[in-house]
């Protein structure tokens, strides 16, 4: 379980009491110690200087708070604040100022303030001319006021430092009237709002200044004052008491408790122009408790004089001040630095005292620092302040109120400084003392630090316990709920609400949160966490009077892996070279993770992919995404593909499909561009004995080494040429070999045919995996020969060969069926045979026939390179050229193919035909 875990203003407040506290057990008798103090608030934050504060709390409801202070240049009215909430914040008004609606002359200065269990709040102030002393009264935080005076009137310059205090049904004041002496004024007060008239006023002395008053608790009435006041000491300290208030007994003769060494003018460093007294004051006991009816007094003595060692002394009485205690000296410093302008409270609730001051004791000099603001010592002083709940016998070791030192003496405090005084006052286990201070702790002095003064305050819990706080740590996984448990109690029994907050540790990834999802107002909540790693779980405890209190305690949170929760490929099976597409979708249940992705697609390195988180998770809802990317396969083969995902902080998931990838066959394929098409084949004239360029192109998708091949056809070895170009040479292409580029290869060849003939040219590629394409081409070698010959020469050469050779007939032959379309399509002359039998026209006169023996003539010419195909020919016998030999041989065939032509049209095409053939161009 943790420890207890204070608010940042209590925890503030540790240094100084265990500092104070180690100071009382070695030396000091120790009353109960302060729960919590919490930090000051500025309740003017005016321009230009505030001091001399009075403070008021309503005894039916502490958190309503009034504070007035000195502060207006030119009596234009007196800085009045009200806080409803305990003085965190204010409600800043200017009382008094002779204009406002409040109904109150024109206030001088020395502002006074008390409030009573009827709910009247009374406020008392000088005023400078004509000089009177002024007291109103409000039930509703000043929205409506009641003028009760004036109290007094006096000439000028006369009036002084009035004192208000209410309780047991009387209201009472005290001044310095114009008499140079103390007197005091009382009124019944049976109500809120409800007032019996003013009493006489009495005049107390006919000495003294720097006065208080006090009501005990069966309505008796003490002042107090201070005399001789016109130097610097030594001065006595003199009570009176009305026993019976305000009855006809008036007060009784005087009675000196103390003498001390502090004047009525006396100069301190911290105070070294406006001076300071022994600033008596008086609380007194009507709580009911044990110590009912004990009144106390507080001054401050010097020793030895003149030394500015300042002491806070508190002495008490139980019988109407007839005799009073020792002194017990409250500040508990070891040093001889000063104490100033005590101001003492009782909480008439439950009989406990408090007292505060201005305290230099940390002002040892040697400064500037925190503690010196000037370099000088003794003169920066700090609100101090201690309590006593057992009577007065002793007291809590020493507490620093403020946060930071004063400098009374800056210039721009002018000649007022701190003032003659500053305020405190006590209810229901807590006091709020009220004071000038320029240290700007609070950052809200209009002047800045160190400048002009504003009135602080705050709250001091004395009896109060502090609930205590735990919570246990806890443990889970990212995503997931974590019930938090928490324990918390207060001693008092102050009723307590409850909320949480979860922080991730300093150096934690950036977005790692937890989320309260229930329980979020109760001692078991659940929290969802974005992210694994180590946080702090705090508890807050509110309701107890001094403020919130915490506990701490760490959650330690684990990684949970995303989940790959679908793998796919486009395709199940595709082509080598073929792309194919991977998708993979996965959660996490981290909504804070980032992730890094790869796909494994079943060969080499996996190839890396950022996932794209395509939903953002939140508490109960996993971070949602995808992974994807594009493959080509380069080689056939059965493949697994594993699709993984990895957070950030190395948790992992995958899963994996399979593809397969078939073969695809190369192409091959000879280049065309300059052959000619021949009866829809293409085809390569050349002649024999004469070089033929060849180009021969193979493609494939897929890596594979091709071996490529050429067959010539004409004659062994078959294929007659062999080349194998390697994908990655110089090693042969490995099974599988899915990475690589698609192929691409030309092989370029020159050949020579020897003989004139017909050629089927093949050129053939084959991959690794055995798939094969192969593609052919005709090439015509003709002849050499030059002089055209008859068709009786031919008749002689298919008869019996005298300048060919059978096979050369033969190949001649092979040339006329291959460009004839009546060759062998309607007449055979595929063997020397049947080329002679088309030549021997014995026996008949169909012109057809004729002819046919013209036709084979004329292309057996062309074979032999006698003709070529765009050489012009004489058909009429006049020795010139008049058509190309294929417009020849295409009309003549034209003819002869068409089923409607005349013998005429027949025997002409043959006379043609027969002119050429004898024309021996």
């Amino acid at each position: 379980m943790s420890a207890l875990t204070l608010t940042p203003q209590l925890a503030r407040r540790i240094a100084h009491l265990a500092t104070f506290c180690a100071l009382a057990l070695a030396a000091w008798p120790m009353a109960a110690a302060a729960q919590s103090v919490l930090a000051p608030t500025n309740a003017t934050a005016l321009a230009g200087n505030e001091d001399e504060s009075a403070i008021a709390v309503n005894p039916n409801n502490r958190l309503q708070i009034a504070v007035m202070t000195n502060g207006i240049v030119g009596d234009a009215g007196l800085p009045l604040s009200f806080s409803s909430d305990g003085g965190s914040t204010w409600t800043r008004t200017v009382f008094a100022t002779g204009t406002s609606a409040d109904g109150g002359p024109a206030a001088c200065c020395d502002p006074t303030l008390a409030w009573d269990a009827f709910g009247n709040l009374f406020v008392g102030y000088l005023q400078r001319n004509p000089r009177t002393i002024e007291l109103f009264v409000t039930t509703d935080l000043g929205a409506t006021w009641t003028n009760l005076g004036p109290v007094d009137t006096g000439a000028a310059g006369t009036l002084d430092q009035p004192t208000v205090v209410a309780g047991a049904g009387a209201v009472w004041v005290t001044w310095r009237d114009d008499s140079n002496g103390i007197s005091a004024r009382g009124r019944l007060v049976t109500g809120a709002g409800a007032f019996g008239a003013w009493g006489a006023e009495q005049d107390v002395s006919t000495t003294g200044n720097f006065g208080d008053v006090a009501i005990g608790p069966l309505g008796q009435v003490m002042v107090v004052y201070q005399t001789p006041t016109g130097n610097q000491g030594p001065s006595n300290i003199i009570v009176h008491t009305d026993a019976d208030g305000l009855g006809a007994g008036g007060f009784g003769a005087g009675v000196t408790v103390t003498s001390t060494n502090v004047g009525g003018f006396d100069y301190l460093p911290a105070q070294p122009g406006r001076s300071v007294d022994a600033e008596a004051g008086l609380a007194w006991d009507r709580s009911g408790g044990p110590r009912n009816g004990r009144v106390y007094l507080v001054y401050t003595d010097e020793n030895p004089p003149e030394s500015h060692d300042f002491d806070v002394l508190v002495r008490w009485s139980d019988n109407n001040g007839a005799t009073w205690s020792a002194p017990v000296r409250v500040n508990d410093d070891a040093g001889t630095n000063s104490q100033m302008l005590p101001k003492i409270a009782i909480d008439q609730s439950n009989g406990d005292v408090a007292v505060s001051w201005y305290d230099a004791r940390n002002d040892t000099g040697g400064g500037p620092s925190a503690t010196d603001l000037d370099g000088t010592a003794n003169n920066d002083v700090t609100l101090f302040a201690s309590w006593s709940t057992d009577g007065g016998a002793t007291w809590a070791a020493n507490v620093a109120i403020a946060d930071a030192p004063t400098s009374g003496y800056a210039a721009a405090t002018g000649g007022q400084q701190l003032g003659d005084y500053t305020g405190l006052a006590f209810q229901s286990g807590v006091f709020y003392p009220a004071w000038a201070d320029n240290s700007n702790s609070t950052g809200d002095n209009p002047a800045g630090a160190g400048s002009t003064l504003d009135v602080y305050t705050t709250a001091v819990f004395v009896r109060n316990q502090l609930p205590t706080v735990s919570v246990a740590s806890a443990t889970g996984d990212e995503g997931a709920a974590i019930a938090l448990a928490g324990v918390a109690s207060d001693p008092d029994g102050d009723p307590l609400t409850y909320s949480w907050a979860v922080a991730a540790a300093p150096g934690s990834t950036a977005g790692a949160v937890c989320a309260v999802v229930s329980g979020g107002t109760t001692l078991a909540p659940s929290i969802r966490c974005s992210d694994n790693g180590t946080y702090t779980a705090k508890l807050q405890a509110s309701g107890d009077p001094a403020g919130p209190v915490t506990g701490t305690a760490t959650v330690t949170v684990g990684n949970i892996a995303p989940t790959v929760t679908t793998a796919a490929l486009t395709l199940a099976t595709i082509d080598e070279g073929q792309s194919n597409a991977f998708s993979a979708t996965f959660s996490d249940p981290g909504w804070n993770d980032t992730y890094t992705g790869s796909i494994d697609w079943g060969f080499g390195a996996a190839q890396a992919v950022t996932p794209v988180v395509t939903t953002q998770g939140s508490p109960g809802h996993p971070d949602a995404g995808t992974l994807g990317a594009t493959h080509t396969y380069m080689d056939n083969g059965v493949f697994t593909v594993t699709g993984g995902v990895t957070d950030d902080d190395g948790g992992s998931d995958a899963l994996a499909t399979t593809v397969t990838v078939r073969n695809v066959a190369p192409t091959a394929a000879i280049d065309k561009t300059n052959a000619t098409l021949v009866n829809g084949v293409y085809t390569i004239f050349s002649t024999a004995g004469s070089p033929v360029p060849f180009s021969g192109r193979s493609t494939d998708p897929g890596s594979d080494d091709l071996t490529l091949t050429w067959n010539w056809d004409d004659g062994p070895p078959a294929p007659d040429v062999t080349v194998v170009s390697l994908h990655a040479p110089p090693g042969a292409d490995p099974t599988p070999s899915p990475t690589g580029l698609a192929r691409d290869v030309t092989d370029s060849r020159l050949h020579v045919f020897a003989d004139a003939c017909l050629y089927g040219v093949g050129f053939a590629s084959a991959d690794d995996d055995g798939g094969s394409a192969s593609d052919l081409i005709s090439v015509i070698a003709v002849g050499r020969f030059t002089e055209t010959r008859s068709m009786g020469y031919w008749k002689n050469e298919v008869t019996g060969p005298r300048n060919h050779t059978d096979a050369g007939i033969q190949c001649l032959l092979r040339i006329v069926g291959f460009m004839s379309k009546v060759f062998d399509e309607r007449r055979d002359a595929s063997t020397a045979a049947a080329a002679r039998a088309v030549m021997s026209t014995a026996g008949t006169s169909r012109a057809s026939d004729l002819l046919d023996t013209q036709l084979i003539a004329a292309w057996l010419n062309f074979a032999d390179g006698r003709v070529a195909l765009a050489d012009l020919v004489d058909t009429d016998r006049d020795k010139v050229g008049d058509t190309t030999f294929a417009a020849l041989v295409a009309g003549a065939e034209a003819v002869r193919l068409d089923p409607n032509a005349t013998r005429e049209q027949l025997l002409y095409q043959k006379t043609r035909l027969d002119n050429f053939n004898n024309s021996k161009m």
